[in-house]
């Protein structure tokens, strides 16, 4: 019988010795956490316009845009990009004032710049699509009145 706990001892040595402590502790492999109450750095946000360009490769796909329909496509394209700057320049200002104390009604007022800015990007959308739209075919219609039947989820909203 004094053979086994001599042999977990050696088994413990041996585990030490090979640098295998940590699989005997029970924090192995959990990322240390913050104490709570303690302020963590803020996780930083993507950019909005980071998949712009797949955004207009996929409608340009579900559309099945055709050469003669190029022209208006463009449009389209360009003011899908424009938007996607304009929301990053936002972000990016959000950002930069972010160490700055608000108030609540700089806050208000920072939502209601957002709220017009992408109320102005929607309206600019709305007008290059409009000529792409009447030169659509039925099916193709039918494809962008698909593709537009719900609203675009809008990450961050509350």
């Amino acid at each position: 019988m004094p053979a086994r706990p001599f042999a977990a001892t050696a088994l413990v040595v041996t585990l030490l010795a090979l640098g295998g402590a940590t699989a005997l502790l029970p924090t192995a492999g959990v990322a240390q956490q913050a104490p709570p109450g303690t302020a963590q750095p803020p996780r930083e946000r993507p950019s909005p316009g980071r998949h712009i360009e797949g955004r207009i490769a996929f409608m340009r796909a579900e559309l099945k845009i055709t050469d003669t329909q190029q022209v208006h496509w463009e449009q389209v394209a360009t003011a899908m990009r424009a938007s996607a700057r304009q929301m990053d320049q936002m972000a990016q200002q959000t950002r930069g004032a972010r160490d700055q104390t608000q108030s609540a009604i700089d806050r208000l007022d920072q939502r209601a710049n957002f709220a017009a800015a992408r109320a102005a990007a929607d309206k600019s959308f709305a007008d290059a699509f409009k000529p792409l739209y009447a030169s659509l075919s039925d099916d193709q219609k039918k494809s962008a009145d698909e593709l537009f039947a719900r609203p675009p989820r809008r990450s961050g909203r509350r």
